[in-house]
């Protein structure tokens, strides 16, 4: 179990109190979508060193967001801590995922943004059959007959050879173009099975539907800001929970997600397992005690001793980002995520000449070598330009 793992000063500390609930000063991050997409952008995400082992090094949140890189642990910390401070209940989520979850490979998912083309069609379109856009103007331009007389023209001569060097041209010029065009093989990529299996090591997000008007719970995967429901999530298994509050422990982790109950702050049927001591419990247990001492015929409390011990209070300084670093948006100025045959890249504003923040170029192909369309967005121009 990750308890009390090392942060970035190798002092161990208990991970609940790793997670600082912090409101930030800015009005974009009070809402969760906008919020896991600025973590996703704002931070690089790195892979753990161990896939199928838990980090030994869990550094405070207000580093992470200082550094702008971090793993998976890192991520969810440090959104959680932001939800949490928005309002939200929120926790984090250690279980196991697949590989292009822990490795962020978005390149055979949709792309989220809108990647509609309009294409107009010229139905007249004179390149399309050159010969015959020909035979039609010399129909247009022939005159009508005279029906007193007419002359004679006879037809031009023809070379047999000049018509086959035409035609051995224009079968080169079509294999060409067949080959520069045409996709024989419009498949990703043959992977093989992955050797970890099932064992990868993730962290990711969980928001509870008790606060802020949640229908319904959902998770969060804050290396990419998207959204997952509890029912087709690609998760693999859910190992254990916990926020600033409380861990709770999956006592069986072999289930899969269609198997766990996720009302574990409520579990009557003891499939999780909590750390510390909720204050409801605590009552209930001095109600017990003090029955247990009034019944007591030597008058001695049997458990008035015992000690309860608090949470302790988060070690980890308030989360703070710098106005200007939040104006970036993007570590570096710049960021490039490939999706299924599309690629995206977000510059942040006012760091280009000429005012360009997103460039989606849009490809025929999996291997993304035949560009079909690219799209420029601009903002802040003199001549108003945007797309």
């Amino acid at each position: 179990m990750l308890l009390a793992p090392k942060n970035e000063c190798h002092k161990r500390k208990f991970i609940c109190t790793t997670i600082r609930p912090t409101k930030l000063p800015f009005v974009e991050l009070y809402d969760w979508e906008k919020c896991s997409k600025f973590i996703a952008d704002f931070l690089e995400y790195e892979e753990l060193i161990y896939p199928d082992e838990y980090p030994t090094q869990i550094p405070a949140p207000s580093n992470v967001l200082k550094w702008q890189s971090g793993d998976s642990f890192d991520f969810s910390i440090c959104l959680c801590s932001l939800l949490l401070g928005a309002g939200y209940d929120a926790y984090v989520v250690i279980g196991t995922a697949p590989k292009f979850i822990t490795t962020r490979d978005e390149s055979l998912m949709e792309c989220p943004f809108s990647l509609e083309i309009n294409d107009k069609e010229d139905e007249d379109d004179p390149m399309d059959d050159p010969d015959e856009h020909l035979m039609k103007q010399d129909e247009k331009n022939q005159l009508e007959p005279i029906e007193d007389f007419q002359v004679y023209q006879p037809p031009d001569p023809k070379s047999t050879f000049d018509a086959e060097v035409v035609a051995k041209k224009k079968e080169a010029e079509r294999i060409a173009h067949i080959k520069a065009t045409v996709i024989d093989d419009d498949e990703p990529d043959f992977e093989k099975d992955d050797p970890l299996g099932r064992t990868r090591k993730h962290a990711w997000v969980f928001i509870n539907k008790a606060k802020r008007e949640i229908s319904d719970p959902f998770f969060v995967e804050p290396s990419t800001g998207r959204k997952y429901s509890v029912e087709d999530a690609p998760y693999f298994s859910i190992e254990a929970i916990f926020n600033h509050k409380n861990y709770w422990i999956n006592m069986d982790p072999s289930r899969g997600l269609d198997e766990i109950n996720l009302d574990f702050d409520q579990d009557p049927s003891g499939e999780w397992e909590y750390v510390m001591i909720s204050n409801e419990d605590k009552k209930g247990d001095e109600e017990e005690e003090g029955e247990e001492d009034e019944d007591d015929d030597d008058g001695e409390g049997g458990g008035g001793d015992d000690e309860v011990l608090d949470m302790p209070p988060a070690w980890s300084p308030k989360l703070n980002v710098d106005k200007e670093k939040f104006a970036e948006l993007v570590k570096n100025g710049e960021k490039t995520v490939f999706y299924k045959k599309c690629k995206v890249e977000f510059f942040a504003d006012c760091k280009q000449v000429d005012g360009l923040v997103k460039r989606i170029t849009i490809y025929e192909d999996y291997k993304k070598l035949i560009v079909k369309e690219v799209r420029s967005q601009y903002k802040f121009r003199r001549d108003k330009l945007i797309l």
